[in-house]
């Protein structure tokens, strides 16, 4: 009886030290970095296989906690990450506390940093929309607090976008998108407003429907244009082309909405037409087969050869050829 209880005894003490693959040291606190959580940022992992060793610290056990809060661990959720990643649980033997408690590490940004990256992005962007005499100012409309971002295991990079087509004026949002080792944590809405200035036309006397403008009827001011609703009519862009569509008041900016283009030239009117080409200037005479204002393409039909040509208008009654 006292021989089989010696026997029973070894037989546990060596089961008890047999070879596991791996020993895993569980720590009642840990940090963790970037947005997932590993093993190996858990505990402490002993095994003769050098590689496994390293794989087992690589395996991932779920999204990390917030920046300010943490979040437990327990080790039946490593034994199950483990079992998942290939390793036989009848091989791993851990040894510590039942559970973690993971906290983040952290990095303070500050929020008027974030602020002036969108501005960057703003006026980089609008720089392409630019043209001459039209200036942009932005303005902020929100405030942001500073933000606490988590540490990355390789990179964090903060990226600016638009969140649909690109906004010139008025109210304009970009969106900050936070990547913390290529993974998307978070996206910021920055709030701007965009005020546009330029050089228009405002009419100095009343202005009648179908009125063509002369220089006497308008004069120039450089003022803010962001709330007109319509595009104002380019004041260095031959005034005198224009006409109105309504009847207006003295003080008024003239826009699309008021304002378009003229006639220059009228269905089956007489027309001079002119040929240029190198040093080579003909002129001839033709009939307007359709109307057309400046640039416009219209027919033409040469009274010479009756011939039908396309040409550009570039004055009253005056059209040029246009050749290759």
């Amino acid at each position: 009886m006292i021989l089989t209880l010696i026997l029973s005894g070894l037989a546990l003490a060596a089961l008890d030290d047999r070879a596991f693959e791996l020993t895993i040291t569980v720590r009642s606190r840990a940090t963790t970095l970037g947005v997932d959580v590993r093993l190996g940022d858990l505990v402490d992992i002993e095994g003769a296989d050098a590689q496994r060793v390293a794989d087992a610290r690589a395996v991932r056990l779920g999204t990390g906690p917030l920046p300010g809060f943490q979040r437990f661990v327990s080790v039946t959720e490593m034994r199950a990450a483990l079992q998942r990643a290939g390793f036989d649980p009848q091989q791993l033997r851990f040894q510590g506390p039942d559970e973690v408690a993971v906290r983040v590490e952290t990095d303070a940004v500050a929020g008027a940093e974030l602020i002036e990256k969108g501005r960057a992005f703003l006026e980089q962007e609008l720089a392409i929309f630019a043209s001459d005499g039209v200036e942009r100012q932005i303005e902020l409309r929100q405030n942001l607090v500073d933000l606490s971002l988590p540490k990355a295991r390789e990179d964090r990079r903060l990226e600016m976008r638009w969140p649909g087509l690109p906004q010139t004026e008025g109210n304009v949002t970009v969106q900050l998108v936070i990547l913390v080792d290529g993974t998307r944590f978070r996206t910021i809405p920055l709030r701007y407003f965009v005020r546009v200035f330029q050089k228009v036309m405002i009419t100095t006397r009343p202005l009648e429907r179908g009125d063509r403008l002369s220089p006497s009827d308008f004069r120039h001011e450089r003022q803010e244009v962001t709330a007109l609703g319509a595009s104002p009519v380019n004041a260095d862009d031959r005034p005198t082309d224009w006409e109105m569509v309504r009847s207006t008041q003295p003080g008024t900016v003239l826009t699309a909405q008021n304002a378009r283009r003229a006639e220059l030239v009228s269905r089956d009117a007489l027309v001079t037409i002119h040929y240029r080409r190198g040093t080579l200037q003909l002129r001839t005479l033709g009939k307007a087969l359709e109307a057309g204002r400046r640039d416009d393409r219209i027919r033409i039909q040469n009274l010479g050869s009756e011939r039908i040509i396309s040409a550009r208008v570039v004055g009253m009654n005056t059209v040029e050829i246009l050749h290759r």
